[in-house]
């Protein structure tokens, strides 16, 4: 059982990732992301957003990320509005690298993967759409006419695109205001890893559906 919880004031700092290539992987963060490198006294790679480190690079493994195995399911950039998450979507677009722009109701998201398939999520927050959360052991979503919604549907990217203003460039880097949101991981047993996150850690269970538990401070 948990004894305490966390201090509710826990958030999330810089996620470190193991990479093969040290250019390969600078080059995507900085161009295709849009962080910006920050100094470094060794081989690692930092990275981040106004100054505020986000990622680091750690460089050396001889192999890519294998799918479905134990380990990070993606990390999770929040940007501060839609129009910093157009940007993002335009220039990936522009460069032609896979993504799949996800309307969550409460959150627009971006998925894509790295060179080495760790996944990335890029979202902004929008709880004026509607509302998501758990109920009788399943995932709800309701937009603000409160009409039940997937929370997995295509974003409408003219809308979203419409945010951007004439003059905007999609190659400026992520700006202030930039954090990390969270991480997902991919576990071998969901029950086994929510006991040890709520009963050692003691990160508190936002809820539970089959195959996948969400905890936070």
């Amino acid at each position: 059982m948990q004894t305490q919880s966390i201090a509710a004031k826990t958030g999330m700092g810089t996620v470190e990732l193991a990479v093969t290539d040290a250019n390969r992987a600078l080059r995507f963060y900085r161009d295709y992301v849009g962080l910006r490198p920050l100094p470094s006294d060794g081989p690692e790679l930092r990275l981040g957003a106004a100054g505020r480190e986000l990622v680091v690079l750690q460089p050396g493994v001889e192999h890519p990320v294998m799918p479905r195995t134990s380990g990070l399911y993606h990390l999770a950039i929040v940007v501060p509005d839609r129009r910093e998450l157009a940007r993002v979507i335009g220039r990936l677009a522009g460069l032609r690298w896979e993504q799949y722009p996800t309307d969550h109701v409460m959150t627009k998201a971006n998925y894509l993967w790295d060179p080495d398939g760790n996944g990335i999520e890029i979202y902004t927050e929008s709880p004026e759409d509607g509302t998501m959360g758990f109920a009788n052991g399943t995932f709800v979503a309701y937009d603000k006419e409160g009409n039940p919604r997937s929370g997995r549907d295509p974003i409408d990217l003219d809308e979203l695109l419409s945010h951007l203003h004439e003059e905007d460039k999609l190659d400026e880097p992520m700006p202030a205001g930039t954090r990390m949101g969270h991480v997902h991981l991919h576990v071998a047993d969901v029950g086994a890893s929510l006991r040890f996150y709520h009963n050692l850690v003691g990160f508190d269970v936002m809820g539970h559906v089959p195959g996948t538990g969400f905890v936070s401070a």
